[in-house]
């Protein structure tokens, strides 16, 4: 059985994202588990939290909840699990996170964004894109990461960690040809709630990672 090592920002186990990988990559995989906030009390993650330059990015907690981290400050924290993953001889090792970090490997590491960002500019040419982020602060930074697909991007805010948003008034906001889920948080059963909704084609992280981990084993 092949071992791919997941990486995430927050705290392993992520069982709300490996359900959703093994209903594509089937159980024929064994993932190895690491999170940049595991064996950390909350004061030394409350000392991660962003400052005045650095960008916010939201993850779960072992419990369940979640919380907001500096990319700046778990940037270290993500070369260190990759290290501890090749240790581990993984095959291949997976970022739970859709926000690029410049970090090495010496082993095969999937960056959801960098296979969004390909399969994006191989689907549309032109057109509009609709990119879905979890919290406002991250709008401004998404629009431009995603218009060099060189696609009109409209993005608008959706928190995959809360349970009291009403998506039945996502129709009246999506404007686009494609939709594009912007945060590893995103479910399979939401991607297919909105697109029932709204009717549009969409690009979920969790489902480009489990394909392309199919792919590779």
């Amino acid at each position: 059985m092949s071992k791919i090592g997941l990486i995430t920002i927050g705290q392993s186990p992520r069982d709300d994202v490996t359900r959703d990988l093994f209903s594509i990559t089937g159980k024929g995989v064994e993932f190895v588990e690491k999170g940049a906030l595991d064996g950390i009390t909350m004061d030394e993650i409350e000392n991660l939290k962003p400052e005045k330059e650095d960008f916010p990015l939201i993850t779960r907690l072992r419990d369940g909840s979640s919380v907001v981290v500096g990319k700046r400050k778990i940037a270290p924290l993500i070369q260190s699990m990759i290290e501890e993953m090749e240790n581990l001889r993984v095959k291949a090792c997976a970022l739970l996170c859709t926000e690029e970090f410049e970090v090495k490997s010496n082993i095969l590491f999937l960056i959801p964004s960098k296979l969004i960002f390909n399969l994006i500019t191989s689907l549309l040419s032109k057109g509009n894109l609709f990119v879905f982020v979890p919290m406002k602060e991250q709008m401004e930074n998404a629009k431009r990461k995603w218009e060099r697909t060189g696609l009109n991007v409209s993005v608008e805010v959706l928190n995959p960690y809360s349970s009291s948003q009403n998506i039945d008034k996502v129709k009246e906001r999506v404007k686009g040809d494609l939709i594009v889920f912007d945060c590893i948080g995103y479910s399979l059963d939401l991607k297919s709630r909105i697109q029932e909704i709204t009717g549009k084609p969409a690009i979920l992280p969790r489902s480009i990672l489990g394909m392309t981990i199919k792919e590779i084993l």
